[in-house]
């Protein structure tokens, strides 16, 4: 079967592809990957073009080269497969996604995630958790940018608290994208700040509780009330 590329860039495409590829098992981690000549002729490009792909796979970590052996697949991890797919969301018109789109799959992959936290994370966990809620609250009207990254790392906690590294990698780059147009809405709104602090407190305090439903349902609040407060286009990809 042909696997015909249409890209501005050939070899920027072509990597997008071999990372979706090694991303979704089609190659294997501990596989061989098919020769340069066999690659050219399944995505119909030349070798050269192949060559190049395989040096930027290589340096981002997906691939290894074994002198007389050939080239295998490595075993991923968050980093690179969250990477991944931040780059094709990037590279993606952003009139193939709306920030609708965005939070909904945000909202999936979140109360999700903190479900599961409520019944796995640890004491640590909850000291992470309440340490980003506390620079938070020491930055709010202050420090824009601590008050963001702060604001993103409890999110990115909570999806670690799941011991799922999915978890993880699925949401990393929704919220990659989603930040570019946070500091907009947040700045705009100091009340919106100190807000965001107490819907953070009242998700850890049901996370310590163990409860579940609780827990969701103020994720559900907090994910609500934030989207509302985000611009309603999102920011070229990138920026």
């Amino acid at each position: 079967m042909s696997k015909a590329i249409e890209r501005t860039t050939l070899i920027d495409a072509l990597v997008t592809q071999l990372e979706k590829a090694i991303a979704t098992g089609e190659y294997a981690p501990d596989s061989k990957l098919p020769t340069e000549g066999q690659l050219a002729s399944d995505y119909e490009v030349s070798r050269p073009v192949v060559r190049e792909a395989l040096v930027h796979l290589r340096e981002r970590g997906y691939i290894k080269t074994v002198n007389g052996r050939g080239t295998f697949v490595r075993q991923p991890n968050i980093d690179t497969v969250s990477n991944s797919l931040l780059r094709e969301l990037q590279t993606q018109s952003k009139k193939e996604y709306s920030v609708d789109d965005l939070y909904e799959a945000r909202r999936t992959v979140e109360l999700a995630s903190t479900a599961l936290a409520s019944e796995r994370a640890t004491k640590a966990d909850f000291d992470l958790l309440a340490r980003h809620i506390e620079t938070m609250e020491k930055n709010a009207n202050v420090d824009l940018q601590a008050y963001t990254a702060a604001d993103v790392s409890f999110h990115l906690q909570i999806a670690a608290a799941t011991k799922n590294p999915l978890f993880s990698m699925l949401l990393a780059p929704l919220v990659d994208i989603i930040v570019h147009g946070m500091f907009e809405s947040v700045q705009s709104s100091k009340e919106g700040m100190h807000r965001g602090v107490a819907e953070h407190k009242r998700v850890l305090e049901k996370l310590i509780e163990r409860d579940a439903d609780g827990a969701q349902k103020e994720m559900l609040t907090h994910l609500t009330r934030s989207r509302s407060a985000h611009p309603h286009e999102l920011a070229s990809p990138g920026n």
